[in-house]
């Protein structure tokens, strides 16, 4: 188990704990109660900001205006709906401010970006796919390929790369997903490596490992309420 996996648990798990405190009263008694769990949630709000995942940084904040409710003068306000604006603000964030990729323009002016359904995609080395309450279909023909950004939100993105030719052993996949469903299909030997960071979602690799000796896929990311779903081909 990697070691951030392990620090995201601990905290997320210590955030869990002192707002359920906070649910049952006792945040109101002890102020230390409000005053780590808000310290905790402030951690994640700052990280998930470097990373530019608006999400993950909406979100706390706004369980921080909840535990402190009574002291911004906010006693009834509702915690439901207060998380719902939390969660359009972040996803409108991520919508507008995605994160650009620093390696883009050190691939020269090759890279190409895939628009519309059923798009078949020439020779490139990196390709951008976009997708906002839409459905697409993406078939990679690029020969020499290095990386694949892909961006999805409120939309459902199937991706084929079993006539993809790779630039070398290994191939990255860039993933920022909000609310979707993707479905990359990949060569039986492939090697998937996940190194995606996920929030109410979940990353799906069950028709196989792939070859060790196989083309590497390196998928990172971030994905919040979806599903990435890896099919071997």
């Amino acid at each position: 188990m990697k070691t951030s996996k392990i620090f995201w648990g601990i905290l997320i798990i210590g955030c869990g704990v002192m707002l359920l405190l906070s649910a049952l009263g006792l945040g109101d008694q002890y102020e230390a109660v409000r005053i780590i769990g808000s310290a905790l949630l402030g951690g994640i709000a700052i990280a998930s900001l470097v990373k530019l995942n608006f999400f993950l940084t909406t979100i706390p904040l706004a369980l921080i205006i909840y535990l402190w409710r009574v002291q911004l003068g906010l006693p009834t306000v509702d915690v439901w709906l207060l998380l719902a604006a939390a969660a359009v603000l972040g996803i409108g964030l991520s919508i507008i401010f995605h994160k650009k990729n620093r390696f883009v323009k050190k691939f020269g002016e090759h890279s190409s970006t895939v628009a519309e359904t059923e798009d078949i995609v020439g020779d490139a080395e990196v390709v951008n796919i976009n997708a906002t309450f839409t459905e697409q279909t993406k078939y990679l023909h690029a020969n020499g390929l290095k990386r694949v950004n892909l961006s999805s939100s409120f939309a459902s993105v199937k991706v084929y790369f079993d006539q993809c030719q790779p630039d070398s052993a290994s191939l990255t996949v860039q993933a920022n997903v909000s609310f979707s469903g993707v479905v990359l299909h990949v060569p039986q030997g492939w090697h998937v490596e996940n190194q995606v960071n996920t929030f109410a979602g979940e990353v799906n690799d069950r028709s196989g490992a792939g070859a060790p000796d196989g083309c590497k896929l390196l998928l990172t990311g971030n994905l919040n309420f979806g599903e990435i779903k890896i099919v071997r081909i």
